[in-house]
């Protein structure tokens, strides 16, 4: 057989959301291998065409023979079919989708040129697979059946799957609690079992290489959650009035809805419900005991019925796409949330599915839809996207003048992010090199969420530049880090959050680039972390000039300030006055004082302190929250409401997750 190239992992978490599907890799070979035939479409159910070069029993060989250092997502394949040939019932976790396909396609090769037989007891099983198919796996793999499953946290809950023996985790999985969650599934019939962690080149997995026993050892982290997320409020609410109305006065001493939910946005959720047709507004009297009291309750609405049920327990967006195999009479073989869609099912794409690639041939952004056939190419697909996060509102601030001096240096806030999938590419699977590039014609996806940032004073910045530091270089260096370092601190994935990039601002903007550190929830509405950081904002930047000071690499590296989600690729960072940076930051925050905006305009522009304008449009900023009470005066006096039961509403639904930039994407009819 030829002998296999020489592989360098270049960084081994791309393959995330937005990643690649092949190993980044490749400085040099020892011989370049014959390519494959460019596309070989293969009927379902047939079989492929055999290409020239290389016989696919070499080709499920070059795995094996790959030079060490081997990627984590290789390594976790090899010890997954290891284990499947020794009759141990595995369970491999993996922390993204495609993660879960690569492992299972890496280990399917494996098994087909050394152990054939066991191939068809090996599945994947993930969020998007149909009803049918997780059912018939969670059969088989409790049946006895199954000896492996390559599997994303879908299988971390909820699911009893029996007798397992051994687990292995791609990855620290973000949390120590999910860890230990995981590691449970196996051992749970009172035998021994064993659990093996492949940990990433990241610095939040190098943290636990050196410091193996927290895995066992450290407590769980405190829960990050935003309780006053509106999307997620109206869910909640939508579901507690399907059981008891919403008391809006107290009755016998007990608590209002109001106060059991949170001030903050109970009032913004209910209003939103009630012009949406789901809640009724009721004046009943009250109690018994209090003949004259008059209770004002929110009823579900009787067209509304099992609001349960509208809630996935698997997906946080209320749209998701169908994926449908056009050479099997359009069934449906997966379904992708909308905030991922944009991402991996553009036209020409290829799709991942129980190992099987799948060419993309038409996405609808109408219908929901995307159809795809299935292919046998040597190449990948990767998105290449770039995002924009426009500041509108300041909610808390740490200020080291005073309340009134407008001096504050980091900030709490509402942002609007904007997301443009401008181009995809074609890589080889063996060499990651790009041979072909494609325009993307995707509107952008919109959606407000909640961000911390740090302005960064300008003697400060003045200070950088003398010592010969680039400063968005230094931005970049400090923002990785701050990123890299926040799941040690916070209970979250780091695909929780994301950073501006500079560079990148600075080339497809129109705006000016302000001088600023940004962090933002990747979730429409916001997931906590920001909230979270803003608490603990001394420490986290502490631990991150801590983490790239205690690595020994010059200018970075995948240890403490490469990043796999980056879109710059990790180029243009300067580490040392990422360093200058921080401390400068740290210590102008000694003394610094919260200071809480109450009187912010709505979608008022954020500027630097030297006036550098922070947002490309006014307007369309986040209000603050309807006060309740406001909210009740106005329902009462209206005369429309003063001989009437309850509310008269027309039939208007809640604005969705993520909002479009063109009319009528969501729905036909322009609602």
């Amino acid at each position: 057989p030829e002998p296999a190239p020489a592989v360098r992992v270049k960084n081994e978490e791309a393959y995330t959301d937005e990643g690649v599907l092949g190993i980044k890799i490749s400085r040099k070979r020892t011989r370049r291998p014959k390519p494959e035939p460019a596309e070989t479409p293969t009927a379902q159910g047939g079989k492929a065409r055999k290409g020239k070069g290389r016989s696919r029993k070499d080709r499920a060989y070059e795995l094996r023979r790959l030079e060490r250092p081997r990627s984590a997502i290789v390594e976790t394949a090899m010890l997954f079919t290891a284990l499947i040939k020794q009759r141990v019932r595995t369970l491999a976790f993996c922390r993204v989708r495609k993660l879960v396909e690569l492992v299972l396609r890496y280990s399917l090769q494996d098994l087909a040129a050394t152990a054939p037989r066991l191939a068809q007891r090996v599945r994947g099983y993930r969020g998007g697979y149909s009803k049918k198919d997780r059912r018939e796996i969670e059969r088989r793999l409790f049946g006895g059946d199954l000896l492996g499953v390559t599997a994303s946290s879908a299988l971390e809950l909820g699911v009893d799957i029996g007798s397992l023996d051994a687990t292995l985790h791609l990855g620290f999985p973000g949390s120590i609690s999910g860890l230990r969650q995981q590691m449970g599934r196996a051992g749970r019939s009172g035998r021994p079992s064993m659990a093996v962690v492949v940990l990433f080149q990241s610095p939040l997995d190098q943290f636990y290489r050196r410091n193996p026993l927290l895995l066992i050892d450290r407590d769980a982290e405190s829960a990050v959650l935003d309780p006053d997320n509106a999307l997620n409020l109206a869910r909640h609410l939508r579901c507690a009035a399907g059981e008891l109305a919403l008391n809006a006065e107290r009755s016998f001493g007990r608590a209002t809805d109001r106060e059991l939910f949170g001030a903050a946005g109970y009032a913004t959720a209910v209003e939103a419900l009630l012009e949406a047709g789901e809640l009724q507004y009721h004046r009943r009297p009250g109690d018994a005991m209090a003949a004259d009291a008059v209770r004002t309750i929110f009823a579900l609405h009787p067209s509304v019925e099992q609001p349960a049920r509208d809630v996935s327990l698997r997906m946080i967006d209320d749209i998701s796409f169908k994926v449908q195999d056009e050479t099997d009479n359009l069934k449906v073989i997966d379904t992708v949330e909308y905030s991922r869609a944009f991402f991996e099912l553009y036209t020409g794409a290829i799709y991942l599915h129980q190992a099987r690639q799948y060419l993309v041939t038409h996405l609808d952004l109408k219908t929901h839809v995307a159809k795809v056939r299935p292919v046998r190419v040597p190449y990948h697909t990767m998105a290449r996207n770039y995002t924009d996060v426009i500041t509108t509102n300041r909610i808390e601030s740490l200020v080291a003048g005073g309340a009134g001096s407008n001096a504050g240096l980091v900030h709490l806030g509402a942002v609007i992010v904007k997301r443009t999938v401008y181009s995809w590419q074609k890589r080889y699977m063996n060499s990651d090199k790009c041979f072909e590039s494609h325009e993307c014609r995707l509107p952008p996806l919109e959606y407000r969420s909640r961000a911390w940032w740090a302005d960064i004073p300008l003697d400060l910045k003045q200070e950088l530049v003398e010592h010969g530091h680039d400063f968005q270089e230094c931005i970049h260096a400090a923002a990785h880090a701050i990123v890299s370092i926040t799941p040690l601190e916070l209970l979250c994935d780091p695909s929780d959050i994301e950073t501006l990039h500079g560079y990148i601002s600075v080339t497809n903007s129109t705006r000016p680039s302000p001088r600023r550190i940004l962090i933002f929830d990747k979730q429409a509405g916001g997931n906590g972390t920001a909230s979270a950081i803003f608490r603990h904002t001394k420490e986290v930047l502490r631990r991150a000039r801590a983490l790239m000071e205690a690595c020994a690499c010059e200018n970075g590296c995948p240890s403490c300030i490469h990043h796999h989600m980056c879109y710059e690729f990790n180029e243009g960072m300067d580490k040392v006055g990422g360093v200058r940076l921080l401390r400068g930051l740290s210590e102008r925050l000694e003394g610094a004082v919260e200071h809480a905006w109450k009187d912010t305009p709505e979608g008022q522009i954020i500027a630097s302190d030297d006036g550098e304008a922070a947002s490309g449009a006014a307007g369309g900023g986040l209000r603050e929250p309807t006060e309740v009470s406001a909210l009740w005066n106005r329902l009462r006096d209206d005369p429309r409401n003063r001989n009437a039961g309850h509310i008269e509403t027309n039939s208007m639904r809640l604005q969705r997750s993520w909002v479009p930039s063109i009319p009528n994407f969501h729905e036909s009819n322009g609602t």
